[in-house]
């Protein structure tokens, strides 16, 4: 079974032990954006419902069924597997917002499955809540010390095709 997993934050560069190829540049178009507060205070990609699609990036799995590369991907994220997106030729689109554009995309690339991140936005502790632009700018600028360190870490290292309007 061919099973790609996208990726649009800290997953391309650091796996921590994902079971993937190398990271592919010609994945679908989604509308990813700056918008979930973790724990440890970065502002971090996420997949929105609607917005400014930007080019993600895949890389194959070495899982052979899509349960395993669910499993894989959630002990990545460190998130119950409820949080991992979803497609497989073999099974209905599912409830995850875009799994019928990630199909079609897999289809023409014979790819039999493909699983990603579907944590939700997050800001001032409110799940679902998208910050503008103006609030994410605001709340990076206003991190100190070794949070301000590792939220900027991430920002620089988002991969360069991931532009988003923030």
């Amino acid at each position: 079974m061919k099973i790609a997993c996208l990726g649009w934050g800290s997953l391309i560069w650091k796996p921590d032990g994902l079971p993937a190829g190398e990271w592919q540049t010609d994945a679908p178009s989604l509308p990813v954006e700056f918008a979930r507060q973790s724990t440890d205070g970065r502002l971090t990609l996420v997949l929105l419902d609607e917005g400014q699609r930007v080019p993600v990036l895949y890389a194959i799995l070495k899982e052979s069924d899509l349960n395993g590369g669910m499993a894989a991907l959630a002990i990545r994220e460190k998130c119950a597997r409820r949080r991992i997106g979803y497609w497989a030729s073999s099974a209905p689109a599912g409830i995850f917002a875009h799994a019928q554009v990630i199909g079609n995309w897999a289809r023409d690339r014979a790819m039999d499955a493909v699983v990603w991140t579907a944590l939700p936005p997050k800001f001032g502790n409110v799940e679902g809540r998208v910050p503008t632009a103006e609030e994410a700018a605001s709340y990076l600028a206003g991190l100190t010390g070794e949070t301000r360190r590792i939220a900027k870490e991430y920002v620089c290292k988002a991969h360069a095709q991931v532009r988003t309007p923030y």
